[in-house]
């Protein structure tokens, strides 16, 4: 059964320009970033938000591989875009919905991951959305979105997505609740509108044009390229 309505919250402007160009009938929710660049651990803002990652198996593993690592401090799905959700829920209640939120510095506050065999998939989590208190605000939000018949459908273009390991995770972040992820780096060659508009339950809120380019590209840099599931 096709969606009739959905809302879409991405970090990217590129990314959300491509689903407004090919899926005009998607509500869309920029999320702000203030950077994206690489972030010493020893940087004092880091410090200062994160002190219990001391105690961190994943935070503790990639500081002996790494210097810094890419975070935005002011990313993310927040209490605002809360607010966002709940106002789109009331507008488009007794429809078939779907909730598309991107993965990195939408639902995480970095770009890019490692996944370690070895480290607990809740305290992975718990690193990179921002620690406990952020981890709950999101099981809230999307509990919410569940609790009114509201499907979960995860666009990214994270390079680990298709990977067993990644839907292990996003079933950490949503235990009990059905989900669906879509790779659009594998199916859309990174172009999150187009990913839209090729699956089968989404193609409705899609119009057929084919023009839409994103131009450039996020810069990969090292760390992106490294964090590849084996």
């Amino acid at each position: 059964m096709s969606y009739e309505a959905a809302i879409f919250f991405d970090n990217d402007a590129r990314q959300i320009n491509a689903v407004k160009c090919l899926c005009p009938l998607v509500k869309l929710v920029k999320i702000p970033e203030s950077r994206h660049s690489m972030i010493p651990f020893n940087d004092p803002h880091f410090q200062h938000l994160y002190p219990e990652y001391r105690k961190n198996p994943y935070f503790q593993r990639i500081e002996n591989i790494e210097t810094a690592d890419a975070y935005d401090p002011h990313p993310g799905i927040q209490h605002t875009h809360f607010e966002v959700l709940q106002k789109w829920l009331q507008d488009t209640r007794g429809t078939k919905r779907a909730l598309i939120v991107d993965w990195d510095r939408t639902i995480t506050m970095f770009e890019g991951m490692f996944l370690f065999p070895d480290i607990s998939l809740e305290d992975t989590l718990t690193y990179l959305v921002g620690g406990p208190a952020r981890l709950d605000f999101l099981r809230m939000f999307f509990l919410f979105a569940a609790l009114e018949s509201v499907d979960i459908v995860i666009l990214t273009n994270n390079k680990l997505c298709p990977s067993s390991a990644y839907n292990a995770l996003v079933s950490t972040l949503l235990p009990g609740h059905s989900f669906k992820c879509i790779c659009s780096a594998f199916s859309a060659k990174g172009h999150k509108g187009r990913a839209l508009q090729m699956d089968p339950e989404l193609k409705k809120l899609c119009g057929y044009a084919d023009a839409c380019v994103i131009s450039g590209g996020r810069t990969r840099t090292r760390r992106r390229i490294r964090r590849r599931h084996q």
